[in-house]
C-alpha cells in the first residue's frame, strides 16, 4: 500500500470514530421514582445471586422541562435502591449506561398489587420471576396526582456494588 492511501483511510476513520457517539459512556441521571415493577421490588432471590430493580424516573432539566426515563439497577443482595426513594420525594442520582435492548415500550400505571398477576411456581417450587409486564407501581410520592401517559422510555442500566447500600 502506498503511503498516501494508508493516510487517506486513517483519515476516514478518524473522521467517522469523531461523528459516531461513544456507546457505553455512562449518563448522570437525577430523579424522583415515579414508579417501580413491584414484581422485582417484591421478589429478590438469595444475596449470593443478582437481583435488580426496575423504575421509571421522573427528571426534571434546568428549563424545568419534565422527562422519563426507565433504570434498571442490577446488583447482589436484597437492596438495589434503598426505601427511602419509594416513599418519599428523595432525588436519586446515579450514573448509568445507556442500554436500548431493555426501552419500555408502553407504561402501564397500577395503584394496588391486586392489579398485578402473581410470578408463577416451577413444578419444583420456585418462582419463575416474569420479564418486565409493562405494568408499574406508582411510588408513594406520586399516589395523589395525575400521572402523564408514557411509551417509548429510554433505558439506563446500572451495576450496583454491594457496599454501596
Amino acid at each position: 500500500m502506498v503511503p498516501s492511501t494508508i493516510y487517506r483511510k486513517l483519515g476516514l476513520w478518524l473522521a467517522l470514530a469523531t461523528a459516531v457517539p461513544c456507546f457505553g459512556q455512562k449518563r448522570r441521571l437525577s430523579g424522583r421514582i415515579l414508579a417501580y415493577d413491584p414484581i422485582f421490588h417484591i421478589v429478590k432471590v438469595a444475596p449470593s445471586i443478582e437481583n435488580q430493580e426496575i423504575v421509571i424516573l421522573q427528571m426534571e432539566s434546568k428549563g424545568h422541562q419534565t422527562s422519563y426515563v426507565k433504570l434498571v439497577v442490577h446488583g447482589f443482595g436484597q437492596v438495589q435502591i434503598p426505601d427511602r426513594y419509594f416513599t418519599s420525594a428523595e432525588i436519586l442520582t446515579v450514573r448509568a449506561t445507556r442500554d436500548s435492548s431493555c426501552d419500555q415500550k408502553s407504561v402501564e400505571f397500577v395503584t394496588k398489587l391486586a392489579d398485578i398477576p402473581p410470578p408463577a411456581k416451577k413444578p419444583d417450587g420456585t418462582v419463575n420471576v416474569p420479564r418486565n409486564s409493562g405494568k408499574f407501581m406508582v411510588s408513594g410520592s406520586f399516589r395523589d396526582r395525575s400521572l402523564p401517559a408514557l411509551s417509548n422510555l429510554e433505558c439506563y442500566s446500572l451495576e450496583t456494588a454491594k457496599e454501596q447500600q
